[in-house]
């Protein structure tokens, strides 16, 4: 769902409904939700209880980290293209972002291969002392 949508992101025109769009933005979020919630109960299982803060505040920096570095390289895409289309109008904005939303769903859909090559650890149980 989560890539689909940032796929079709990229189908946007000049005379593309404000409300079709939103919709393409809630069902986005919706992925997002889907995706980040259970990723982050897995991880955080995984962990002993007396790690589960350290790891909460582990995640929450790398999350920061990640989203900063990936929002610099799309955005950085996006105003390559556009500068190459010289960006002075509506239509070369667009192209820009429809190559930062194609990448984005490029790194979507690999994520999502990759992620059914993940295989569950065996896990000990952890007695507490």
């Amino acid at each position: 769902m989560l890539t689909v949508s940032v796929a079709v992101f990229t189908t946007i025109s000049t005379t593309t409904s404000v409300i079709l769009i939103a919709l393409i933005y809630a069902v986005l979020n919706i992925g997002i939700a889907l995706v980040s919630m259970p990723a982050q109960t897995v991880a955080i299982n995984a962990l002993p209880n007396s790690l589960i803060s350290h790891g909460n505040a582990a995640m929450s920096m790398v999350r920061q980290i990640a989203t900063s570095l990936g929002l610099s390289v799309i955005v950085s895409v996006e105003q390559t293209v556009i500068k190459a289309q010289n960006g002075h109008t509506l239509v070369d904005q667009l192209t820009g972002y429809h190559a930062a939303f194609l990448l984005s769903a490029i790194l979507g859909a690999i994520v999502f291969v990759i992620a059914f090559r993940i295989k569950k650890p065996h896990r000990e149980p952890i007695t507490e002392n």
